[in-house]
Formats: structure tokens, C-alpha cells, sequence
């Protein structure tokens, strides 16, 4: 059955230049998107160490990300794969989906979520034993640490060099606020923990704060981040497409 989402709005709080293939998508199911970026990414604060890394690749058995935006760096140093290049390993699809569509082979686990734990598995799985191996992570300034301490509690080595860092919103943005007190139960896309405890933030202080609107969230929570806001209807899905598919049955 065709997702139809009859006009409604959508509004995309991912990065700017992340957002194209999204509001593609909302297009396509009939509906209409609206732009606007709660977080920027913005280079690393000290890009001295991601410098240094990337020109010493030949150090590294492989190289580990949890984002796309980790993988970055390695797109804009080398836009197609070059003759040497260290084994790359993601956290899930969306995370190698740049490398891969640039020519590069990338590595994800086989099977459970796109987590560290996940990830730091499936490394182990395919390391020999008792062989120490030398790992480039490749994160955000501010992150979890998990991925770094299993490798390093199985004996490995993990260098952490931050590759970019988030800047969030520090006002909410014109266009989501317009939209919430306009539209007829719009839905706000929240791809992140760190997006939706800023939008919540936010809106705290919006005049669109006690407004009925849907959130469409595809990471896990825990639902006392929405206690302030009964207003809120919650659509929980895996995948982007999923979420407009459940919210097109609302409209």
C-alpha cells in the first residue's frame, strides 16, 4: 500500500546538508517538508590530531566510525579510495552508505543493532586471537565512549581523534515554530537523543510548547524525556521510511 501523507508537513531537524535525500522522500509520499537544522557540524576544535592521523594511516590496522559524519574526513582527504587504505568498519548502513557510494569497501556487523556493542562484537569476532591490532576512531568531540573501552579491555589499541564536533541550536528555529502553530498536527523528524533533548529544550521556552504535534523518533528513549509535553503524540520506527508510513495512517 502507497504511503500517502496527503500534504502534511514534516519537519527535518537534521543538518543541513543531510537533509536533501529525506525531504526527497517526504516529497514522494506526498507530503511537504520544511528545513530546519537544530544541531551544525562543524570542524573538530583542535584539527591538529585529525591532521596528523589521517596522514599516518599506514600506523593503523583499521579505521572505526559510528556516524557518517565520522567518515568524512576520509571523503574529503581522498574522494575515491586510494591504492592503501586501512580496513573500515561502521556501526550500521547508514554509516558506511557515503564510503561505500564513494567506491570504498566498508564493514558492518552482520546482524543486531547499530550500536557500539554491536560494532566492538563483530571487530572481535574477525580479529585473531591474542593478536593486538592498533584502531583509528574516528568520533565526535562529545560521544559514548563504549567502542574504545571494550576494544581496549580486549587488549587492543584504540586511538579517539575527534573528526568534527555538533553545535546545536541555541533558539528554535523560525520555521519550526511557525509550523507548529499553524499547521493541523504537523510531525517534527528527531533522528538523534542529542537532537530531540534540544528541540525539547527549545520548545520549553517556544510559544508553540503546549501546541498537539507528532514526533517521529527512531531511536530508543526513555519516555520520561517527554514527561513535560502530553501534547506530544510518539511514533517509534527503525528506519525513516517507517515513521512516515505510520504517520501517514494518522492523517
Amino acid at each position: 500500500m502507497a504511503v500517502n501523507l496527503k500534504k502534511r508537513t514534516v519537519v527535518i531537524t537534521r543538518p543541513a546538508h543531510q537533509s536533501a535525500k529525506t525531504a526527497q522522500l517526504i516529497k514522494q509520499f506526498n507530503g511537504q517538508s520544511i528545513i530546519a537544522p537544530l544541531l551544525s557540524i562543524q570542524p573538530p576544535q583542535d584539527p591538529k590530531p585529525l591532521a596528523s592521523a589521517l596522514d599516518n594511516l599506514d600506523r593503523y590496522d583499521a579505521i572505526l566510525f559510528t556516524s557518517a559524519n565520522g567518515a568524512q574526513p576520509i571523503l574529503d582527504r581522498w574522494p575515491t579510495p586510494p591504492d592503501t587504505m586501512p580496513p573500515l568498519y561502521a556501526i550500521g548502513e547508514k554509516s558506511a552508505e557515503s564510503l561505500r557510494k564513494a567506491g570504498y569497501t566498508c564493514l558492518t556487523p552482520d546482524h543486531g543493532p547499530s550500536n557500539a556493542e554491536s560494532l566492538a562484537r563483530f571487530i572481535l569476532s574477525t580479529s585473531e586471537p591474542k593478536q593486538i591490532k592498533r584502531f583509528l576512531f574516528l568520533r565526535a568531540e562529545q560521544g559514548k565512549e563504549i567502542l574504545t573501552t571494550l576494544l581496549t579491555e580486549a587488549g587492543h589499541k584504540v586511538n579517539l581523534v575527534f573528526a568534527y564536533r555538533t553545535s546545536p541550536a541555541e533558539s528554535m528555529p523560525e520555521a519550526i515554530e511557525q509550523t507548529l502553530q499553524k499547521e493541523i498536527v504537523p510531525a517534527v523528524l528527531l533522528l538523534s537523543l542529542k537532537t530531540a533533548e534540544n528541540f525539547l529544550d527549545l520548545l520549553r521556552s517556544s510559544h508553540a510548547a503546549d501546541t498537539a504535534f507528532t514526533c517521529l523518533i527512531n531511536f530508543p528513549f526513555q519516555a520520561s524525556l517527554f514527561a513535560d509535553f502530553p501534547n506530544i503524540q510518539i511514533i517509534k520506527n527503525q528506519s525513516v521510511k517507517g515513521l512516515l508510513a505510520e504517520f501517514a495512517k494518522l492523517t
